[in-house]
């Protein structure tokens, strides 16, 4: 049986990044296909943020299911960054983290049935 999960990345705080202060929003989706095909994907905005962001996948409630790191996102001039992954299963998978590549984190979502 196919599923969709979706969620929402928010972040609106002081956090560790060179700016200081960084506004961001997101949406998340993760599709579990029942044909070995599974998908996520990953947009975000923010007019504070440039170069590459890091995206992981993990489980709060299966933490030795471990993490699975999407390629790396790149915020082009308008602010808007994306990537995506195809696999067989994510299905073991509930939180979606955005992060800088010194491992600050900008953002977590958990992602929910809808």
């Amino acid at each position: 049986r196919s599923r969709l999960r979706r969620g929402g990345l928010e972040r609106d705080r002081i956090a560790p990044v060179p700016n200081g202060v960084v506004r961001l929003e997101g949406s998340v989706v993760l599709y579990e296909s029942d044909r070995g095909q599974s998908w996520a994907v990953v947009l975000v905005r923010s007019a504070e943020l440039s170069g590459e962001a890091g995206v992981t996948l993990s489980s709060e409630q299966a933490p030795a299911s471990g993490t699975v790191d999407l390629r790396p996102m790149t915020f082009d001039e308008d602010g808007l960054a994306s990537t995506w992954i195809v696999t067989p299963s994510l299905d073991a998978y509930d939180t979606v983290t955005l992060w800088q590549p010194r491992g600050h984190v900008l953002a977590r979502a958990v992602v929910e049935e809808p």
